[in-house]
């Protein structure tokens, strides 16, 4: 039945209910008193009927959008909330969600044309993405529309990007920054962080502490988690992976720097030292050695403040840390608050069914907008100091840094994952000690521009 008729026919009940309850008359006593409350219901009914067939309407009336997501768990609810606020925030569009954990299957639903129109993914991807044809370009989407990104954190459109394309837009920025323990910096005559490497490694030397049997009890450097290390380091230190012309260059001089630095404190404790007491606890957990007091140094994101005042609700009084940039090469003043910047990005599926619909979602994200539901750094530097953030633990410091951060992407290539596996397993040996720092990124340097054809 079409919903114009369903309507018309409601309001003639209507109108037929309260003409019948009129004709009755003066019957009196308990049959009036039955009429009335069986008018009252059937009008009630009558009305919640014909408001429902409106709102059916109204939502029938909207194009629908597919929105698939990667967040779970607690971060669900806040998506759907974002969702909604979307929904009622314009007439035209009806974004529908679903929770899809696999980006595998998200791709493989993308290219068999049942994909969702608009989906979110991480930056790492977009080379290869768009080399398969997955990826909408947005470019003329941008251009039509007028948006702008001069509010953007520096820096983090470059994660969206390919070969000078845009490809998709940002749902959050992510940063590191560095972690230090108050009370063991003062223990050993420090009132304030390092500014340069130089004093993070003397600082490091001087505040490890051993067990009689030489293992680390303290951990001076900022050696856990060991991924963390080595390429915040080389952005901190203005240093990049690739050269202008496309050349992968992992034996660039930051590269070798960071490295050495590595190398210095592991040789001056022992390498298998350093390995067991990395072993010995989990990021992020009660066992994590900075969150048990065990680590001066750490690079790490927002999440780890969350982790230790929110999750475990370690106060103050058992764990007083500061949060400072990473430092800079001793010399060189002009490279303070460099750092690498990456993000998890909203895009359109080439072949999205509804790419209008899910373009002005995305114009909705572009606002910051659902950073605030998903309780995120924003993509915006506006907002850094909006209300919706203030319960965050130490976001002050993460959005005072994204204001003066100079910020660099990598690069976005097809072949990362493969060139930086090569380059992972080179690095491994040198701060192992089983190759020389300059072997093994002069190998890791010939190998990955061979995977990259360049010659």
């Amino acid at each position: 039945m079409h919903a114009k008729l369903a309507k018309r026919m409601v309001s003639l009940a209507t109108a037929v209910i309260i003409l019948s309850t009129l004709l009755i008359g003066c019957g009196g006593g308990a049959e009036e008193a039955s009429n009335e409350n069986s008018t009252k219901e059937n009008v009630s009914a009558a009305t919640a009927n014909n408001e429902k067939t409106q709102d059916t309407e109204k939502t029938a009336e909207k194009k629908p959008v597919d929105f698939w997501y990667l967040w779970g768990g607690a971060e669900q609810p806040r998506v759907e909330s974002f969702i909604s606020a979307f929904n009622e925030s314009q007439k035209e569009y009806e974004v529908k969600g679903l929770y899809i954990a696999d980006m595998q299957k998200v791709k493989v639903a993308i290219a068999g044309g049942t994909g969702p129109d608009i989906t979110d993914d991480f930056d790492g991807n977009v080379a290869s993405y768009a080399e398969e044809g997955i990826l909408e370009p947005l470019d003329s989407y941008v251009e039509r529309d007028g948006v702008k990104f001069d509010d953007y954190v520096s820096g983090v459109l470059d994660t969206c990007k390919y070969n000078g394309k845009i490809y998709a837009l940002p749902a959050g920025v992510t940063f590191f920054m560095l972690y230090y323990n108050k009370a063991l910096l003062e223990k050993a005559g420090y009132k304030e962080p390092p500014k340069t490497q130089t004093e993070l490694l003397e600082m490091s030397i001087k505040t490890t502490e051993l067990e009689a049997d030489q293992s680390i009890k303290v951990l001076g450097f900022p050696d856990f988690p060991y991924v963390y290390y080595l390429k915040n380091f080389v952005f901190a230190s203005g240093g990049q992976f690739y050269d202008g012309s496309g050349r992968f260059t992992p034996d660039h001089p930051a590269v070798l720097s960071a490295v050495n630095m590595m190398i210095e404190y592991r040789k001056k404790f022992g390498v298998d030292n350093v390995l067991k007491f990395n072993q010995a606890g989990k990021v992020n957990e009660a066992t994590d050695p900075f969150i048990t007091g065990n680590q001066v140094f750490r690079v790490d994101g927002l999440w780890l403040a969350n982790a230790i005042i929110n999750e475990l609700k370690i106060g103050k009084e058992q764990l007083d840390f500061g949060i400072c940039p990473i430092p800079y090469p001793e010399g060189k003043p002009e490279l303070a608050n460099s750092a690498q910047i990456t993000s998890s990005i909203f895009y359109i599926p080439s072949n999205a069914k509804n790419k209008e619909g899910a373009w002005e979602l995305m114009k909705f994200i572009h606002t910051g907008e659902f950073n605030k539901y998903m309780q995120s750094l924003p993509v915006v530097k506006s907002l850094m100091g909006d209300a919706a953030f203030k319960d965050i633990p130490r976001f002050s410091d993460f959005a005072e840094f994204a204001k003066v951060g100079k910020f660099a992407a990598l690069p976005a290539n097809s072949k990362a994952v493969e060139i930086f596996k090569l380059f992972d397993d080179q690095v491994e040996l040198a701060v192992t000690l089983k190759k020389t720092p300059e072997e093994a990124l002069k190998e890791a340097a010939e190998k990955g521009n061979e995977i990259l054809g360049n010659q």
